[in-house]
C-alpha cells in the first residue's frame, strides 16, 4: 500500500536536500555537484513513480466500484419487479414508508439536539445548574413535570406514527432470501474473477461479447451465459418477475417441469 505520508515525507526531504545543495554549492567541486544532482534527480524520479502508481490504483478502484454499482442497480431493479409481480403496489408502499421513516428520524434528532442545546446553556452563555421548576409559555405557567410528561407522550406518538412496521408475505420473504443468496453468490464469483482477470473484458451472452448497454440476468443459477444483451434475447425493457433465457427455458421444457414455466418457448421469456 502506497502511503501518502511516505511520498510527502520524501518530497520534504528532497526539498531540504535541494536547499542545502544550493547553499553549499560554492564549496563543492564540479564532480561532487554532478553526483549530488544525480542523486536528487534519482530520488525525484522514484517519488514520481510512486505517485503514478498511486493514481493508477485509484483509477482501478474507481473502475471496480463503478462495475459493482452498475450490477447492484440492475439487481435492485430486477428485485423490485419480482416484488411487484407477486404483490402489486408493495414497492411503492415500502419506498414511501421508508422515506417517511428516514425524514422523521432526521427531524427527531434535530429536535433533540435543539432541546439539549437550549436546555444546557442560558441566554448569557453560562451553563445552567439545574432546570427551573416552572416553565412559562404564552403567559401561562406549567409545572416541569407536566411539560416533560407531554413531551414524552408526543415523542411516543411520533415513534408509533413513523415506525417501519409492515409485514411482508411469506412469498416476499422467500424472494428476499433468494435475492440475498444470489447476491452473495455473485459477490464471491466476482472476487475470484478480480484475481484471474479483468471483469470488463469478460465475455457474456450468446454472442460471446463484452458487457455493454442494458443487460438482463437469467434467474437460473446454473445458466452458462448468466447475462444477456437486450437485443440478443429480443427484449427492450427490464422483464417483470422471473426471467429465463431461451437456453434455460428449453432445458426446463425438456425436463418437463410443471407449473407456470411449463409452456416456455425458445424466445425471450418473461414471467408475469
Amino acid at each position: 500500500m502506497i502511503s501518502y505520508c511516505l511520498i510527502s515525507a520524501g518530497l520534504a526531504q528532497n526539498r531540504q536536500a535541494l536547499i542545502e545543495f544550493f547553499d553549499c554549492g560554492g564549496q563543492l567541486t564540479e564532480e561532487q555537484k554532478q553526483m549530488r544532482y544525480q542523486e536528487l534527480q534519482k530520488e525525484y524520479n522514484r517519488l514520481r513513480l510512486l505517485g503514478e502508481m498511486k493514481v493508477s490504483l485509484a483509477e482501478r478502484m474507481q473502475e471496480v466500484l463503478e462495475t459493482y454499482m452498475q450490477y447492484l442497480d440492475k439487481e435492485k431493479t430486477h428485485f423490485k419487479y419480482e416484488l411487484e409481480a407477486d404483490n402489486p403496489g408493495i414497492t411503492e408502499v415500502i419506498e414511501t414508508r421508508f422515506a417517511n421513516y428516514c425524514e422523521s428520524l432526521i427531524a427527531l434528532r434535530k429536535e433533540r439536539k435543539r432541546k439539549m442545546t437550549n436546555g444546557s446553556v442560558d441566554n448569557s452563555g453560562e451553563p445552567q445548574a439545574k432546570m427551573s421548576k416552572y416553565v412559562k409559555i404564552s403567559n401561562s405557567t406549567y409545572s416541569t413535570h407536566d411539560v416533560l410528561s407531554s413531551s414524552f407522550v408526543l415523542q411516543g406518538i411520533q415513534r408509533r406514527k413513523f415506525v417501519f412496521s409492515f409485514r411482508l408475505t411469506s412469498r416476499v420473504q422467500e424472494m428476499f432470501k433468494e435475492a440475498v443468496q444470489r447476491q452473495r453468490h455473485h459477490y464471491h464469483r466476482s472476487i475470484d474473477s478480480v484475481h484471474t482477470g479483468d471483469d470488463s473484458k469478460r465475455k457474456w451472452c450468446f454472442c460471446n461479447e463484452k458487457s455493454y448497454g442494458d443487460m438482463v440476468a437469467c434467474d437460473n443459477k446454473a445458466c452458462p451465459y448468466q447475462w444477456f444483451h437486450y437485443p440478443c434475447v429480443n427484449i427492450s425493457s427490464t422483464p417483470k418477475g422471473r426471467w429465463y433465457c431461451p437456453h434455460c427455458a428449453d432445458e426446463r421444457v425438456r425436463r418437463g417441469e410443471s407449473g407456470e414455466f411449463s409452456s416456455v418457448s425458445a424466445t425471450a421469456v418473461q414471467i408475469q
